[in-house]
C-alpha cells in the first residue's frame, strides 16, 4: 500500500518567497567585479527577454541561499524539461527534506527515511503543498503574467560574476506587504539569469532576510527519475 508523507514546508515556503557556494559545491555567482558591458535601453524588455530564454532551457540547476532565524539555509533545485524536478534542503534545522516531482507525480523522503510517494492536496503549510508553488516560480510558462509582478525595474551596472560578462538590474517585487527590492544578474552571452537577490518576511520569525537564488549548468544533460 502506498504511503502519503506530510512534511513541513516553513523553511521550503521561506525560500520560495524568491547563492555563494557553501560547502564543497562550486556554485557560480559567488564573487563578482565591475565591467563595461552593454544595457537594454528597456529594462522591463531586457528582463521579459531573460525570463523567457530561461523558460526556453531544457535544464537547469538553481541554489536558494537564506538565513531563518540566524540559522542559514539552502535550497538546491534541479529542473528537466518539461516537468521534472528535485528539490533538496539543507542546513541544520531541516531534517533532510526531499522532493521529486516529475508531471503529477510527486516522492518525499525526510531524514534519509524511505523514499514515499506523496500528494500536492494535503494541508496547507506542509513540504509538498509549498513545493505546488516552487513550479510557478521557476518554471512560469506565463511570462507576461509573470512581469505583473515586477515594478521600478532599472539599469543597475555591468560587471563580470564568475568571469562572464552581466548586466545587473534592480526592480521592486510586487507583494501585499509592500514592495520588495531585488537585483537581477543576467548574461550578456545568452541573456539567462543568473543570480537573483531580494529580501523577504520569514515566516518563522519577525524579521526580514536575504534570499540569494543562483542559477547555473544551464542545458546540461542529467535526469531525474522517480525513486521508487
Amino acid at each position: 500500500m502506498k504511503r502519503k508523507l506530510r512534511l513541513s514546508g516553513l523553511l521550503f515556503g521561506a525560500a520560495l518567497l524568491a547563492a555563494t557556494s557553501c560547502g564543497q559545491l562550486k556554485v557560480p555567482g559567488a564573487s563578482s567585479t565591475t565591467a563595461s558591458a552593454p544595457a537594454s535601453d528597456d529594462p522591463r524588455e531586457a528582463l521579459k527577454k531573460a525570463f523567457t530564454a530561461q523558460l526556453a532551457a531544457r535544464s537547469y540547476r538553481a541554489r536558494l541561499e537564506y538565513t531563518v532565524g540566524g540559522v542559514g539555509t539552502h535550497n538546491d533545485l534541479e529542473f528537466v524539461a518539461p516537468d521534472r524536478y528535485h528539490v533538496t534542503v539543507v542546513g541544520p534545522a531541516t531534517m533532510g527534506q526531499e522532493m521529486i516531482i516529475i508531471g503529477n507525480d510527486k516522492f518525499a523522503r525526510i531524514a534519509g527515511r524511505p523514499w514515499a510517494k506523496t500528494d500536492m492536496n494535503v494541508a496547507a503549510g506542509t513540504m509538498a503543498t509549498t513545493l505546488g508553488d516552487l513550479t510557478d516560480q521557476f518554471h512560469q510558462e506565463d511570462v507576461s503574467q509573470k512581469m505583473t509582478k515586477y515594478d521600478a525595474v532599472q539599469f543597475s551596472g555591468s560587471e563580470i560574476l564568475e568571469g562572464q560578462p552581466v548586466v545587473v538590474y534592480q526592480f521592486n517585487l510586487k507583494s501585499k506587504k509592500g514592495p520588495i527590492p531585488g537585483k537581477i544578474w543576467i548574461s550578456t552571452a545568452d541573456n539567462l539569469p543568473r543570480k537573483i537577490v531580494h529580501e523577504a518576511s520569514s515566516q518563522t520569525a519577525n524579521s526580514k532576510m536575504k534570499i540569494t537564488t543562483t542559477y547555473y549548468d544551464y542545458n546540461t544533460n542529467f535526469n531525474i527519475s522517480p525513486p521508487i
